[in-house]
This record gives structure tokens, C-alpha cells and sequence, in this order.
């Protein structure tokens, strides 16, 4: 047998069974940290429990009831939290999404341990890297924030398991769940349809068959999809494509790197501040790491994670080892190319397999003492920066976890503002009139009222205002647009100062149609944040 051929069969054929205490452990941390955490999911988390709710209460899978536009990117999980609020209906869909990541996580964990075995990691190791995952803070912060990531991370991990087994039916089914999960997984679909035409011992006729049983999730959805919306696309899609926020060209690139370097760079800055005598997460965010100190560590990181992985040498082993490295590729220029806002949700999606190609050793161990001393570095720091956010973020802080659940101390001001926002315009509006905002997710779940979104994530009618014309921006990434309220003269508008002012507050057509009613306190010490501001077309007496 030949050295590439011992290599391979050790490689694929690795160990299955871990020891699992190391993996154990970070799991029971995890399920803990979700169920004594708050219960505060992010803004955007909310839309979907709308849709849910409407869904269970017979108004159909809708945002606004009659109007069939499929405002989310994620049916998936809105079918997953369906399914739970069916068996558990005695809990909010908040807390049964924060509850239910919980399981996912641990599921992706497990995953994770199982595929960096395959990919030539030991079982002390193999361990170790499914706990940095879950435990990763900003991983486990988009998990109780209510979000999509870890049903996404699962099934992603899944396919990339099922192709370095050569199980390619259920990688192609994988994949397909997946990209109902995310749109990201389109990405996987692709590289799970190459990898079953691509392999040899099948005949085109059998790669075939393979490929429309594992594709059957998404036939069945563009089916149901374009009966009852009328369109399979996410009209959030069609948003942001707009786009709806302009960004500098090269904005979400560099923020990949900026972030890759944090996640290698965070725990020893957090240890150095705290062995300091100056405190942990929120002493890091007022003594935050240089850009460019960051910049040229993400671009290490990403640097060892290319010549570790695409290198001709491992490409004999079989086109299998390459699905992983090749999905984070394609994943960054596609990221790179649309440059898109990226929000907290979608880091997990990068950090995860970034996590799994910098640590595992792969079927192509990086060769000379320079790359080798810069590898073992970089996971050092990875690891460490793994479990010292972690705890950082246990401790109280305005960042914690405990407290703040997936947003912060600021957010969670801002949330219950809306909510506030929301008690206020149901207690003083007819059941028929509608209501503006540019934020809508707990604004719309707490409120029974017709919602128009001014991003257009769940409004055609936005649409042709996006994206907002720069002489109204301002300074600002996005605003309500003046010409979407002048279309739709909604009865109230319901936003916080920097999203309508000075483009609506300073327009004379404005002050002469609309009355600002009422004011719910917001962030006091944050004079752009200081209240949610609610507008009343017509003459309305002004409020507190």
C-alpha cells in the first residue's frame, strides 16, 4: 500500500467514537447557558414568529394577514418552530427558538466531533473542535438570540459528514434542507452535486438518481412556493439586493477579516485586560484591538486556512476532503462579491467552518517549521479565544449572556421600547389602520395591527423606494424613505429619531400631514437613541 494510500484510508476511515467527555461537557454548558439565559432574541428573530403565529392561528403562513408575501429567508425554521409550539403550546415562541437552538447546537456539536474525526483529527482534538464551535461566544449569542444559524450549521455539517463518507444521498438531501434553512446553502447544494457527478465508481445514470432524490426538499418547496407566494425567492432577498444598504465596495470583505482576526485575537486580549485590573468583555469593547493589528491576524488566519487546505497535493485524496474548504471559499467570495450588511447572524455561518479548517490537521498536515509554528500558534489562539469569551461573557457585563440573552444592555433598552412602542399604538389606533416602521420584528409581534416595512423585507411596496436616495441618508446606512410615506400614508409611523430625521422630521409635507403623538424613553445617555418617536396622520393632539 502506498504512503498516499495509508494516509487516505487513515483519513477517512479515523476515529469514530471520541472519548466524548471534553465534547460532554461543552454540551452541558451550552443547554445550560440557553436555559438560565434571558430570553431576548434579536429584532429580526420576531418577523418569523409572526409568520409562525399566523400560521398556527389560521391566518395562513403570512406576515400580514391577506397578504401572501414570503418575507423570510428561513422556511425551515419556521416549520421547525411550528412543529415545537404545536407539541409545547403552553410557551412563546421566543423562548421555545432560544430552547430549541439549544438542541440544534448540541446536535451541531456532535456533528462537528464527528466530522473533524474524518478530516484526520484525534479524539482529543476532534473534541475540542466541536467545543469551540458551540462554545464560541458569538455562535452561542445568535443561538439564544432566536436565529436560524444552528439549524443551518447542523444540517451544513451533516452534508459536509455525509460526502467525506461518500454517503452522497444524504449529503445531497442535507444540502437541500440546508439551503431552505439559509440561502447560503445553495452553495452546498452545488458542491454536493459535483461531488456525486464527480465520483467515479458511479455512472452518470446513478449520480443522476442520486442528485433528484436529495433534491426533492426544494422541488416540493418551489412548488408550495410559487402557489402560495407566487415566488420561491425571499422578498428579503429581493430587498437587499436592491441594495438596500449601500456599502463602501469591499465593506463585507474586510469585515470578514477584521472578524477573523478578532476570533483569533479576542481571548488574550480579554485575559491581558483582565490580569490588567481592567476588567473583561465590556473593558475589550472600550479598549478595542487596532484595525490593523486585526487585519493582518484575519489575514493570516485566512492565509493558513488556503495553503493548509487547497493545495495540489491533496487533491489526489479524493475531491471529498476538498467540500469543506471549497464551501468556505465560495462562501467568503460570495459574501465578498454581494457585499452585504453583515449582521451578527450571519458570522456564525463563516466562524464555524473557519473554526473546523484552522484546527483540524486535514489529510495534508502543513509541511516546514514556519508554516507549522504559525499554525499551531493560530490555534492556540483559537481555542483560547474560544473559552475565555465564554466565561468573559457569563460575568456580568453589558454584554453578558445571562442578562442580555443574544442582544446587549442597549438592545434590550431598545427592545422593550418597541414594546412599550407596541402597547401604545394598539391601545390608541383602530383595528384597521396601519402602521409604518423601519424596524419590525417585536414591533409587529406585539402588535395587532397591519405593519409596512420601509426596508421592504415583508412590503412590495418599499421596493421601488430602495434604496433610499443618498441626499436623504445622510450619514446614516439606511432611513424611511420619504417617498414610500408619501405613497402609502400609513395612520402611524413608529421609528427611532436617526431613521426618520432630517429626511421626514426637517420635510415641510411631513409636518403638515403628520403629528408626533407620543414618545417611549429608549437609550437616555444615546441622544440619537432616546426615545421611539410615534407619528399620527392628521392633526392629532401632541403626547409625552
Amino acid at each position: 500500500m502506498t504512503k498516499a494510500a495509508r494516509l487516505s484510508r487513515r483519513t477517512v476511515r479515523g476515529p469514530i467514537l471520541p472519548r466524548w467527555v471534553l465534547l460532554a461537557a461543552a454540551l452541558i454548558c451550552v443547554v445550560t447557558v440557553h436555559a438560565f439565559a434571558v430570553v431576548l432574541p434579536f429584532d429580526d428573530a420576531y418577523i418569523i414568529f409572526r409568520y409562525v403565529d399566523n400560521f398556527l392561528e389560521g391566518e395562513g403562513a403570512v406576515y400580514n394577514p391577506g397578504e401572501r408575501v414570503f418575507g423570510i429567508s428561513s422556511p425551515l425554521f419556521a416549520l421547525w418552530l411550528a412543529a415545537l409550539r404545536g407539541i409545547l403550546p403552553v410557551f412563546e415562541l421566543p423562548a421555545l427558538a432560544a430552547w430549541g437552538n439549544a438542541l440544534l447546537l448540541a446536535v451541531c456539536g456532535i456533528l462537528v466531533c464527528l466530522l473533524s474525526g474524518r478530516l484526520g483529527a484525534g479524539p482529543l482534538l476532534a473534541e475540542a473542535v466541536a467545543a469551540a464551535v458551540v462554545l464560541s461566544e458569538g455562535i452561542l449569542r445568535v443561538s439564544i438570540g432566536g436565529m436560524e444559524a444552528p439549524l443551518y450549521l447542523a444540517l451544513m455539517t451533516g452534508c459536509l459528514l455525509a460526502l467525506v463518507e461518500r454517503r452522497h444521498t444524504l449529503a445531497v438531501l442535507a444540502a437541500s434542507l440546508a439551503c431552505l434553512a439559509r440561502p447560503e446553502g445553495a452553495l452546498l447544494v452545488l458542491i454536493a452535486v459535483a461531488a456525486v457527478f464527480l465520483d467515479r465508481e458511479r455512472t452518470r445514470r446513478e449520480a443522476l438518481k442520486v442528485v433528484m432524490v436529495g433534491l426533492i426538499p426544494i422541488v416540493l418547496w418551489v412548488v408550495a412556493a410559487a402557489w402560495y407566494y407566487g415566488t420561491p425567492i425571499p422578498h428579503s432577498i429581493v430587498a437587499k439586493a436592491r441594495p438596500l444598504y449601500p456599502l463602501i465596495p469591499g465593506t463585507a470583505f474586510q469585515e470578514i477579516i477584521l472578524r477573523s482576526g478578532r476570533w483569533a485575537l479576542d481571548g488574550v486580549h480579554i485575559l491581558g485586560l483582565a490580569l490588567d485590573g481592567h476588567g473583561g468583555a465590556d473593558a475589550a469593547l472600550k479598549r478595542p484591538i487596532g484595525i490593523k493589528v486585526l487585519g493582518w491576524t484575519g489575514t493570516v488566519v485566512l492565509l493558513l486556512v488556503f495553503v493548509k487546505w487547497l493545495r495540489p497535493v491533496q487533491w489526489r485524496e479524493g475531491v471529498r476532503f476538498l467540500a469543506l474548504p471549497v464551501y468556505f471559499l465560495a462562501l467568503t467570495a460570495g459574501y465578498s462579491i454581494s457585499n452585504p450588511l453583515l449582521l451578527l447572524w450571519y458570522f456564525p455561518l463563516i466562524q464555524a467552518p473557519l473554526l473546523i479548517l484552522s484546527l483540524v490537521p486535514g489529510p495534508q498536515p502543513l509541511r516546514g517549521k514556519p508554516w507549522r509554528w504559525a499554525g499551531g500558534v493560530v490555534s492556540a489562539l483559537l481555542l483560547t479565544t474560544a473559552v475565555v469569551t465564554f466565561v468573559a461573557h457569563l460575568l456580568p457585563s453589558h454584554w453578558s449572556l445571562l442578562r442580555y440573552g443574544g442582544d446587549n444592555a442597549a438592545r434590550k433598552l431598545q427592545m422593550e421600547s418597541f414594546e412599550r412602542a407596541a402597547q401604545w399604538v394598539g391601545e390608541n389606533s383602530l383595528e384597521d389602520q396601519t402602521v409604518a416602521a423601519p424596524e419590525i420584528g417585536i414591533l409587529g409581534y406585539r402588535l395587532d395591527r397591519r405593519i409596512l416595512d420601509s426596508c421592504g423585507l415583508i412590503s412590495p411596496e418599499a421596493i421601488p423606494f430602495i434604496p433610499t436616495p443618498a441626499s436623504e441618508r445622510g450619514s446614516e446606512i439606511v432611513v424611511m424613505p420619504r417617498g414610500f410615506v408619501q405613497a402609502i400614508r400609513p395612520d402611524f409611523i413608529v421609528s427611532l429619531p436617526p431613521f426618520i430625521a432630517p429626511n421626514l422630521t426637517a420635510d415641510a409635507w411631513f409636518g403638515a400631514e403628520y403629528t408626533k403623538v407620543h414618545e417611549i424613553p429608549c437609550i437616555p445617555h444615546n441622544p440619537r437613541f432616546r426615545g421611539v418617536m410615534i407619528y399620527k396622520r392628521g392633526n392629532g393632539a401632541a403626547g409625552s
